[in-house]
């Protein structure tokens, strides 16, 4: 037993069994396995066996912090949300083409800044588009 199991091992020696099997099922999700490991060998040294239960199978992590939706396939408001990203990327165009190229006349400062502008714009669009495929929001 490492010495972090054995801490565990120490604290959980005290907990009664209802605190233990509340932990092992219920409260599962918010210790590590270290900890769990440590209660259900508390547990099985009192002669308790500890629950059993098949583990739903590992998915990837979304993003600290996030809620990932169900994988599904391409929905209505999937559909509805590109729609709404396509009018957004093509009003931020115009908008930026105004801003940049109509004062200069088209000179060379108003093109660099609209080119540089258009790349942030696009890169935020697509990579909103990409979050959204993903379907991972942060809280």
């Amino acid at each position: 037993m490492v010495a972090g199991e054995r801490e565990l091992y120490e604290r959980f020696v005290d907990y009664e069994e209802e605190q233990l099997l509340r932990i092992l099922t219920v409260e599962r999700a918010m210790y590590r396995p270290e900890a769990l490991a440590a209660a259900e060998l508390v547990l099985m040294r009192r002669g308790v066996a500890p629950p059993t239960f098949f583990p739903a199978p590992l998915s990837p992590a979304p993003h600290v912090g996030g809620h990932a939706r169900a994988k599904s396939h391409y929905q209505f408001i999937d559909l509805y949300v590109d729609a709404l990203l396509v009018l957004l990327a093509v009003w931020g165009w115009m908008k930026l083409w105004v801003w940049t190229e109509g004062p200069n006349g088209g000179g060379p400062l108003g093109n660099v800044a609209y080119w540089v502008l258009t790349y942030g714009f696009l890169c935020s669009v697509f990579s909103l588009r990409q979050e959204w495929k993903a379907k991972m929001w942060r809280n």
